[in-house]
């Protein structure tokens, strides 16, 4: 299951900037700038990260309640781009803040 969810990331984030470059050029900046941004625009608090296999950084924020959700990916040279946004943000039940979903049930 945590395999299956990070290769989900990682399809999402590699395919993400190319739709998101087609419609509009990504905003992007250094990576402390943009959590703060997503923190004091959007009350967005991460809830999700994971490494791509180019050593990139995709993490996922969310506001309290899922109100919004932001999709940020950082290169290793510091330079992060959001590359998704949306509403209605939903965490798998059980989950917490914790990431005890993502273990295998035994």
């Amino acid at each position: 299951m945590r395999w299956k969810l990070t290769g989900l990331i990682a399809a999402i984030a590699t395919t993400l900037p190319v739709l998101s470059a087609a419609a509009q050029q990504p905003v992007c900046g250094e990576h402390e700038t943009m959590v703060e941004r997503l923190n004091g625009k959007f009350s967005e608090k991460r809830v999700g990260a994971g490494l791509g296999h180019d050593g990139q950084l995709v993490e996922v924020f969310a506001a309290p309640e899922g109100t919004t959700w932001s999709m940020l990916v950082t290169l290793p040279t510091g330079k992060a781009c959001l590359v998704g946004a949306g509403e209605a943000w939903q965490m798998p039940d059980g989950a917490n803040g914790s990431h005890a979903w993502l273990m295998p049930q035994r």
